[in-house]
């Protein structure tokens, strides 16, 4: 389902070492699983950095061009479906997780 192959060289630094292509690393590029297990696999290496009082995510590249295509190969099939949610997913968190703690006035 996988190829095998480092496209680039990875950095020390770098939790996730991505290829210049998504292609790169699909053997069958119209196979909508693959597809979808590749942003799947993403989203598991997504950061977060806090600013201010919200925790943002930072998506690794790929990931919603990964979710796109399984949608594109298999519309109103299983992993179309499951890749739509995590496209919604990824929408809902996208602003950010508000980390404050709120408190009820006192009436």
């Amino acid at each position: 389902m996988y190829r095998d192959t480092h496209a680039r060289p990875c950095d020390r630094r770098e939790k996730f070492c991505a290829p210049h292509r998504l292609d790169d690393i699909v053997v069958d590029p119209k196979s909508a699983q693959a597809w979808y297990l590749l942003g799947a696999s993403l989203v598991g290496a997504m950061e977060y950095k806090k600013v201010g009082d919200k925790m943002e995510v930072v998506v690794q590249p790929g990931t919603v061009e990964a979710y796109q295509k399984a949608v594109e190969l298999d519309p109103s099939g299983p992993y179309g479906q499951q890749a739509k949610q995590g496209l919604e997913a990824l929408q809902q968190i996208a602003p950010g997780i508000d980390t404050k703690i709120r408190t009820k006035k006192k009436s």
